[in-house]
């Protein structure tokens, strides 16, 4: 007979650079990420031309926001 651990949280990865993020969660908040891109579209565009070292993640986060707009 195999023993049955309880599934509490998942366990830290001390090699990670980055905390997991599950597809369930991420379209979760898809809502949400869509009505602040809405309101505050003007103000990240702003920020991105003082941190170009952001844009990579500013990119990243366009190309998830354009596959959940064309998944509705």
């Amino acid at each position: 007979m195999k023993s049955v651990k309880k599934y509490i949280v998942r366990p830290q990865e001390s090699q990670r650079k980055y905390a997991r993020r599950s597809t369930f969660g991420s379209g979760l908040d898809s809502h949400q990420w869509l009505t602040y891109l809405e309101k505050y579209a003007d103000a990240v565009q702003e920020l991105m031309t003082l941190t170009p070292t952001k844009r990579y993640f500013y990119q990243q986060g366009m190309r998830a926001i354009s596959q959940i707009q064309s998944s509705s």
